[in-house]
């Protein structure tokens, strides 16, 4: 497997009948709303999108309260990583792995160093850690992270990156599917070197469209729209976006979903033999450990086009590690009953092979 390898790859397999849970997608899809935005829009595809994004950035700063000279808006959050990492230019960045892996990718593109750390490492490791960084240093973290769905010490971090006036970039592009959003996010936190991400692409539905945006002080605002691509967002994912960000209604059904289904995917995982571990799930994924490798199971699974994600290219994770994204409730079932018959024929096989070498070979 790759070591930059994404889940949603979906294009080597029939788009008919693909149930994809390698990608963290809002099961509901995309709104009907932004649907009939789009093919609104379509006329308008023969002038330039809005190169200050004044409604985006509007609609943003309404959802989010924030001020708009605060914002600044990507082709997908992934675009803000590279771009603030060639403007930051850090000597070393700390990532808390497992993590995403444009993270690394991102700080290797600009030079940087890699400093690593265990996401569960202790607190007083931790802040350790960033006491012996500098401020042409950075910290990326994700709140929650992904894959394991766990949340940072935020406080502490940002206490200690303060010290040494070190960049922090908080990826929260998976925080919207959280009813305590607003309890969680480090918005709440008074940090100028603080920078915060988030993808509008997982929420609503919308991948393909690309866009995302980011949260900073105004003067690296400034720096950063001046360093972009002009036309960096396209017309559609612009009044897409605006159409999404408005729809209250999709919003709050979103987040009752995944609080149902989360609770019962755990459960569901937790009684399959053959799985050794699930991790508690905070938002829309869920990651669970194997007893052995998940290369089979995957196979199995791909041959029925049901596609989940294999975290044996996620730095400390190997390949019993799975990731599966939280879908509708039959959805869910289907994968589940799927695991669970792959893994309990699995292990009637390797009992059936155990005791036909010890017949056919003796004692």
């Amino acid at each position: 497997m790759e070591k930059f390898e994404h889940g949603g790859n979906v294009y080597d397999l029939p788009q008919k009948d693909l149930l994809d849970f390698s990608a963290n997608i809002n099961p509901l899809g995309i709104s009907e709303k932004v649907k009939s935005e789009i093919f609104e829009q379509i006329e308008n595809l023969i002038h330039y999108p809005d190169p200050q994004m004044t409604d985006l950035k509007r609609a943003i700063s309404n959802r989010y309260k924030i001020s708009e000279d605060r914002i600044s808006c990507y082709n997908g959050a992934t675009e803000f990583f590279y771009l603030a990492m060639q403007i930051l230019k850090p000597n070393r960045v700390l990532i808390l792995d497992p993590s995403f892996s444009e993270y690394e990718r991102s700080a290797i593109a600009s030079g940087a160093k890699i400093e690593r750390l265990s996401f569960s490492a202790p607190i007083q490791i931790l802040t350790q850690k960033i006491r012996m960084l500098d401020e042409s240093d950075t910290i990326i973290i994700g709140n929650p992270n992904n894959p394991t769905g766990t949340f940072p010490p935020l406080e502490k971090i940002i206490e200690a990156a303060r010290k040494i006036h070190a960049w922090i970039i908080v990826d929260e592009s998976f925080l919207d599917f959280r009813r305590d959003s607003e309890d969680l996010t480090a918005r709440r936190f008074d940090y100028d070197r603080l920078a915060i991400v988030i993808s509008l692409t997982k929420f609503y539905a919308i991948p393909g469209l690309r866009i995302g945006f980011a949260i900073t002080n105004p003067e690296f605002r400034n720096r950063l729209e001046s360093s972009k691509d002009v036309w960096n967002v396209n017309l559609l994912a612009q009044r897409a976006s605006i159409i999404a960000l408005q729809d209250e209604d999709y919003r709050l059904k979103s987040i009752k979903l995944i609080e149902e289904e989360r609770e019962f995917v755990e459960m569901r995982l937790g009684m399959i033999q053959g799985i050794e571990k699930v991790f508690k799930p905070s938002v829309n994924f869920i990651l669970f450990r194997l007893n052995r490798s998940a290369k089979n199971l995957l196979e199995n699974l791909r041959s029925k086009n049901i596609l989940l994600r294999s975290c044996e290219n996620f730095p400390t994770l190997d390949d019993r590690f799975v990731r599966m994204a939280i879908r509708s409730h039959d959805e869910n079932l289907i994968v589940i009953e799927s695991i669970e018959n792959f893994l309990e024929d699995e292990d009637i096989e390797s009992v059936e092979d155990f005791w036909s070498e010890k017949l056919n070979g003796g004692f």
